[in-house]
Parts: C-alpha cells; sequence; structure tokens
C-alpha cells in the first residue's frame, strides 16, 4: 500500500502536469500576432508662407517701399520701368576749369568790364538756363548775364540783347545757374554770345570782382569757340579755344532707353542694372536678393548719368516669403505606405497675395488632402509634377487664423533600410538570445517585441543614429511557454521611413536533470514507480500533448481563416436571393454591394437553365449545388426541395461560403419547412427570415456605411486609416462601402478585426433597420 505522503507527491505529479497542458493550450489558443504601427512626431520640416507687395512710383529717383510685418526676407524685386523720358536736358559745352578770366576794375588805366564766350545753337532751341563755373570775391552788384547777337566775322558780340539778368553767383568757386525757366529764351539755329556785362557799374576802385573759368591750355571739349575781354571801354579781346566754361540747359521732349542713361537701382547697398525691354522707352530688372526686411521697408534708389532729373513710372513686385515648422505625425505599419498627418496654422494678413510652398519631393507624397477647418479644401492644392512642389493659393488663404491639415501617403523607403534576421531565429528557446543586426541610413530606429497575447515584452528607440549597422540582442525569458512573438523593427528620417516584421515561436526551455553526485537515488522507489505509473497512464496524453498545442492553434487560425474568408466574400458578394422553387416568387431579396444588378433578369435565367441537365458540384437528395458565371458575376445556387438560394458574386466563393449558405439552407428547412409546404404567396409566414439569414451571413457588412460624429473619439493608427479613406468616399457619396475601403488596404485579420471594432463603436453605422450593436453581437 502507498504510503500517504508518497500518495500526496503522486497527486501534486498528477495536477502539476495537468496544468501545464491545460495553461499551454490556453497561450496557444489566444495566439494572435501584432500588427502595431508606429507614431512619430516630427517638429523639423520646413515649409515656406510667400506673399507679394505690388505697388508704383512716378517722377521719383529715392523711394521706400513699405512691408506691412517684420520677419519676412524679401527675396526677389522685379522693376517695371515705362515712359523713361526727359523734359530738358543739360548741354555740356566746357567743363574742365584749369584758368580763370578775371572781370576787374583796377585803375583808370586797365579795367576789364565784360566777358563773353560764342554759343552755337543747333536747331531751333527753347533755354532754360545756363551753368557758369566762376566765383566772385566781391559784390556783384549791378553785373548783368546777357545773351546778345554773334557778329561772326568779328567773333564778337555786336550789342544786339536777347537776354539780361542779374548775375548769380557766389563766392565759392561752383557751377552757377543763371535761371531762364520762368520765361524760356527761344534761340533759332545760329551763333550768339553769353556775356557777362559789368560796363553798368559805377564804383571804378574795387579790383578782382569775379572770375569766369576757362579751360586754359587743355584740349577743348567743344574745339573752334572764341572767348573774349572787354578792356577799358575800347574793344574786346578775342581769342580761341580757350573756351569759358558753360552748359546750356535746354528744353527737350525726348524718350529714352534704360541702357543709353545707364539706370540702375541701389537696393540694399548694391546696384542693379535695369535693362532695355522691347518697346522704346520702358525696360526692367528682376533682382535676386534674399535679406531679412527689419524696417519694414526697402529702400530703392533710381540713379542715371544724366545730370537732371530723369520722368519714368515703376511699378514693383516684392517677393517675400517666410520659412516655418510643420508639426508632423509620421505614421508607419509593417508592408504599407507611410500615413502623414500634418498641421499648421495660418492667415492671410494683409498682403495682395499669399501662397504656402511645400517641396514635397523628399517625401515622395501621394493620395494627398488638405482640410481647412475640418472643410476638405484638396480641389485647392496645385502639384507641380516636374518641380515635386506643392502650394496653396491665394484664393484658399483668408485674413482670419485657420486651422489647416494635410494628409498624404509616401511609400516606404526601398534601400538603405535592412534586416538581416537570419532563418534559425525563427524558432528560439525560450532564455536564449534573439539577436540581429540593422543596417540604416542617418535617422531613429525604433525595435519592438510582442508575445502572444499581444503584449509589449521590449521596446528600444535610438535617435539620431549616424548612417551604419546596429546589432541588437533580448534575452527571451527562461518562463516563456511555447508562443508565437513578433519583432517590430521601424526606421525613420524626417522624411522617409521603412519598417521590417518578424514572427518567431518560442519554445519551452528543456531543463535537463542533473546527475545525483552522491551516486544515490534521490526519491523513495515508491515514489519513481508512482511517476512512472502516472507517465504510463499519460502516454497517451503525452502523445496528443505533442500534437495537441499545434491542434488548438490550427483551430485558432482555421477559426480566424473563416471569419476573414467569409468576410471577403461578402464584400464581394452583389446580391442575395431566397426564392420558393414552384413559383418562382422572391421571398427574400436583398442588393448588397455598390453598384445595380437586375435580380430580375438574373432569377429568369436561373429558372430557364434550370431546366437543363447541369454539372452539379455537389449533390445528395436533399439539396443541389452548383456554380456558373454570368456576365461578370459568380452565381452560386443551392437548390433545395422547396426553396433556392442564390448569391451572386464577383469572384468564386469560398468553401467557408459554400458551408455557410448550407448551414444557412438546414436552417430554413428546420425554421420555415411548414411554410413552404403550405405557400400560397404570402409572405407574412417567413418573417424573421432576414435575421436568420444574418446569423449565417453578416450581409450588413456589404451595405451602405455612414460616419459618425468623430468628437473625443481615442482611434488608434489602423481606425485612423480606414476613417480617413472612407471620408474621402464622402465627399463624393451619400454613402460609402466597406469594399471600397478596403481595395486599397491588404485585407488580413488586423484589418478585419479593426474594422469590426469601429462598427462596434458605432463609427462606421451601416445603413439597416436592424440595430448594428445586434448584429455585432450576433
Amino acid at each position: 500500500m502507498m504510503k500517504r505522503g508518497h500518495l500526496l507527491a503522486f497527486l501534486l505529479l498528477s495536477f502539476s502536469l495537468s496544468s501545464f497542458i491545460f495553461t499551454y493550450f490556453i497561450n496557444i489558443s489566444q495566439c494572435t500576432l501584432n500588427n502595431t504601427s508606429l507614431s512619430v512626431h516630427l517638429n523639423n520640416i520646413e515649409y515656406e508662407q510667400r506673399s507679394t507687395v505690388r505697388g508704383a512710383f512716378e517722377n521719383q529717383s529715392l523711394f521706400d517701399i513699405f512691408i506691412p510685418q517684420n520677419g519676412w526676407r524679401a527675396s526677389k524685386i522685379d522693376l517695371n520701368f515705362s515712359n523713361i523720358h526727359i523734359n530738358q536736358e543739360v548741354r555740356c559745352v566746357e567743363d574742365q576749369p584749369e584758368d580763370e578770366v578775371i572781370l576787374s576794375y583796377q585803375n583808370k588805366n586797365f579795367n576789364c568790364l565784360a566777358l563773353n564766350v560764342q554759343l552755337r545753337i543747333f536747331k531751333k532751341t527753347n533755354i532754360l538756363g545756363i551753368y557758369i563755373h566762376g566765383r566772385s570775391e566781391l559784390s556783384i552788384e549791378g553785373i548783368t548775364f546777357q545773351v546778345q547777337a554773334y557778329n561772326s566775322s568779328t567773333f564778337k558780340p555786336n550789342g544786339i540783347i536777347f537776354y539780361s539778368q542779374q548775375l548769380n553767383m557766389s563766392t565759392e568757386e561752383r557751377w552757377h545757374l543763371q535761371d531762364f525757366s520762368s520765361a524760356p529764351l527761344s534761340l533759332n539755329k545760329g551763333n550768339y554770345s553769353l556775356v557777362i556785362n559789368g560796363t553798368q557799374r559805377i564804383s571804378s576802385d574795387k579790383t578782382n570782382i569775379l572770375f569766369w573759368s576757362h579751360n586754359g591750355e587743355l584740349i577743348p571739349r567743344t574745339p573752334g569757340l572764341h572767348h573774349g575781354t572787354f578792356e577799358n571801354e575800347q574793344d574786346w579781346t578775342v581769342e580761341s579755344n580757350k573756351t569759358l566754361l558753360y552748359k546750356v540747359i535746354q528744353k527737350v521732349n525726348k524718350t529714352l532707353n534704360p541702357e543709353e542713361i545707364n539706370l540702375t537701382a541701389k537696393i540694399n547697398g548694391n546696384n542693379y542694372q535695369i535693362r532695355n525691354n522691347f518697346a522704346h522707352g520702358t525696360g526692367n530688372a528682376s533682382v535676386q536678393i534674399n535679406f531679412f526686411v527689419t524696417e519694414k521697408q526697402i529702400a530703392v534708389e533710381i540713379q542715371n548719368n544724366y545730370s537732371i532729373h530723369i520722368k519714368f513710372l515703376v511699378n514693383y513686385i516684392v517677393s517675400l516669403m517666410q520659412v516655418k515648422n510643420l508639426n508632423a505625425e509620421l505614421i508607419i505599419m509593417e508592408g504599407r505606405d507611410v500615413y502623414w498627418e500634418i498641421s499648421f496654422l495660418v492667415n492671410r494678413s494683409i498682403f495682395n497675395f499669399f501662397e504656402i510652398f511645400v517641396d514635397f519631393s523628399p517625401y515622395d507624397w501621394h493620395e494627398i488632402s488638405l482640410f481647412k477647418n475640418g472643410l476638405n479644401l484638396t480641389q485647392d492644392i496645385t502639384l507641380d509634377e516636374i518641380k515635386q512642389t506643392l502650394s496653396i493659393k491665394n484664393a484658399s488663404v483668408n485674413m482670419e487664423l485657420s486651422t489647416w491639415e494635410l494628409l498624404a501617403h509616401s511609400s516606404q523607403l526601398d534601400r538603405g533600410f535592412n534586416v538581416n534576421y537570419p532563418e534559425s531565429l525563427k524558432e528560439i528557446e525560450a532564455g536564449n538570445n534573439l539577436e540581429l543586426s540593422v543596417s540604416a541610413q542617418a535617422g531613429n530606429i525604433t525595435i519592438m517585441i510582442f508575445n502572444t497575447n499581444g503584449i509589449e515584452k521590449y521596446r528600444n528607440t535610438i535617435r539620431h543614429i549616424p548612417s551604419k549597422s546596429y546589432q541588437f540582442s533580448f534575452q527571451i525569458p527562461q518562463n516563456t511557454p511555447e508562443e508565437l512573438w513578433e519583432v517590430l523593427i521601424f526606421w525613420n528620417n524626417a522624411s522617409h521611413a521603412a519598417s521590417f516584421s518578424q514572427a518567431f515561436t518560442v519554445t519551452p526551455l528543456v531543463i535537463k536533470p542533473s546527475e545525483n553526485i552522491t551516486g544515490e537515488t534521490p526519491f523513495d522507489p515508491l515514489i519513481i514507480g508512482g511517476i512512472v505509473v502516472v507517465l504510463a497512464g499519460l502516454l497517451s496524453i503525452g502523445v496528443t500533448g505533442y500534437k495537441g498545442p499545434k491542434i488548438i492553434k490550427n483551430r485558432f487560425y482555421e477559426k480566424n481563416n473563416i471569419t476573414l474568408n467569409l468576410f471577403k466574400d461578402i464584400l464581394n458578394t452583389k446580391y442575395l436571393i431566397v426564392s420558393e422553387k414552384s413559383t418562382g416568387l422572391n421571398i427574400y431579396e436583398k442588393h448588397i454591394g455598390p453598384g445595380n444588378q437586375n435580380a430580375l433578369i438574373i432569377s429568369g435565367y436561373l429558372e430557364a437553365i434550370s431546366k437543363f441537365e447541369i454539372a452539379f458540384t455537389d449533390s445528395n437528395n436533399l439539396s443541389k449545388s452548383f456554380k456558373l458565371e454570368y456576365k461578370d458575376s459568380k452565381i452560386m445556387v443551392s437548390d433545395y426541395e422547396k426553396f433556392r438560394i442564390t448569391a451572386i458574386i464577383k469572384e468564386n466563393p469560398s468553401q467557408d461560403m459554400i458551408n455557410s449558405i448550407s448551414s444557412l439552407s438546414s436552417d430554413i428547412t428546420q425554421n420555415y419547412g411548414i411554410a413552404f409546404n403550405n405557400f400560397k404567396g404570402s409572405l407574412n409566414s417567413f418573417k424573421g427570415l432576414d435575421t436568420l439569414i444574418e446569423k449565417h451571413i453578416p450581409i450588413y457588412l456589404a451595405l451602405p456605411f455612414r460616419i459618425s460624429i468623430l468628437k473625443n473619439r481615442t482611434l488608434n493608427n489602423i481606425e485612423k486609416k480606414l476613417i480617413f479613406q472612407a471620408q474621402n468616399l464622402l465627399e463624393l457619396n451619400k454613402y460609402f462601402y466597406l469594399s471600397q475601403i478596403l481595395s486599397e488596404i491588404k485585407l488580413n485579420y488586423i484589418t478585419f478585426k479593426t474594422t469590426f471594432e469601429l462598427i462596434e463603436k458605432r463609427i462606421f453605422i451601416p445603413e439597416t433597420s436592424l440595430e448594428t450593436k445586434n448584429i455585432v453581437k450576433k
């Protein structure tokens, strides 16, 4: 008889083995691979705000362009000149002073009382004034400046006066203007004399009255001219080529090209040439500049090589820019496009043109959407595919501060990111290390590991790494049971992202029995015998224990696959019909997908071909099933004694769909067999049939959906992705279909599960008379 202690040990061992097997089965049955995304906040993405200031100035050689706000950088100034002209010009006759001619009263023996110089007029001219170069030492009272007739034979003035006024001269040696502009002097072509006349001067005791500069021995600017001095009231003494200095201001109406007068614009200390335009008297300059406007104005000075004022009209356009940072959320998911959520605040201010400019070439953006205060303004985006730029232009930006959101996708980086994951690491014993290497460009790397239940076991982010190979190691805890784990690796920089995922199996740690150093048996022989008996009794369990977890795990995946296959079939289903065979009347019919399908034509077609011999895919005494193609559809028919189930599907149905319809037919026979036997055309006996059909085939998944209000909702990244695509569809239609939003997404168990969760949260609401929450529970 076994001792009580031995029996207790035996029971404890049995309980431990049973607990291990039970726990092992439960863990495996809950195994789901994690499909996690990584959300990365970026604040170093730059964008440009661009504005322009426009205006015009007329006949101003120095003007300030006003900028309403500080903080803008001027990038370009466009100047367009028109009507460049002059109403007067200065004709320089001689301007090189070397010596002086003196008008003076010295003594009774020598007095120089007048000076003159020859003036040539080449065509009829209106004289507005004469500049003369010189100085006076004492008072010039009583001395006049005159224009007299000229004797071409003697080269002297002849005393006929055309114009006379008080001489204008100061003690400073410079050019002095003799102004005729109030009464311009009109002269015909010919020769005249410019005369400083001091003969009327009364005082004779004053010397060195004034000096008129001349060119001395220098080569004259205008050869052949004569000048003279009038001494002792006798006669003129004449010399040639020693020309007194003077300039003539004459009235003209002359249009000028900018290059002939060397027209330039001085901006921020730099001179920029104004080039000729096509039309006479016009010109332009497009000046590339780069400086901050700190005084709210830009000073512009227009210069030329004329000594008088040039008239013109100048129109200007100043291009301004501000560089700001975007707040961006980068969402990365393995095997999917990178998702960008970018937000920024902007208003138009008071500028007459505004543009938001983003260079998206580093980001490879596509599927771009734009929202302002929640309103979809995607149509207002201008894309330049060649320059790879995106701009939001003038019409979209108003004076009020607005919240903007830019949504976009980009492809994951296909080079520069590589994970070396050996084949041997697909199965790792607990207690051992998971070791791999990651090669990546400069950026950030995040590594995550999840266990069977989706519990995060490890996370590490390495920021701002240089371009290199990074070695990674993680030890699997020794007490880990057999589970399916997953390692996820994400890489990103400010413009690109990439991901990697790998599932691996963790096997339990095999503990080898320790050797007995003393050589003695550690347990009583009866205990060992009891263990042997237990092990022998559990041999069959041991055999199935090796396969059991695998079977349960396979069943789990098989169940998920069945559900997923059925989900795909429903999304492909166009029409479902339950009809009474003898009359052909439809007891139930549902159009359950986008597009139109004429069910009457399909029903008539099926009725006609049912009279012919058909190769059935499955048959027995109770039912006949067959599949056929009609136009672009696959038609599956299940024929029963009293009724027929017809499903019109885009693609060949899965075996799971066929099984669901078979199961549905059994329930219809059980619940409505009597109603079919007594059918006389009334449908009242078939109430609740739609609920029964929904129990086997979740038709509501293929119905139109709408989105509920999303305020104060907490959403994961996959949910955001699905909602984003649904919102795009709602911009065009009143409803959307799940098949439409999932057409661009790889349909797997995770997206399938997430779609159901959105329905459970009543974010996606099907348009059906049945309560969604009841359907989901079923």
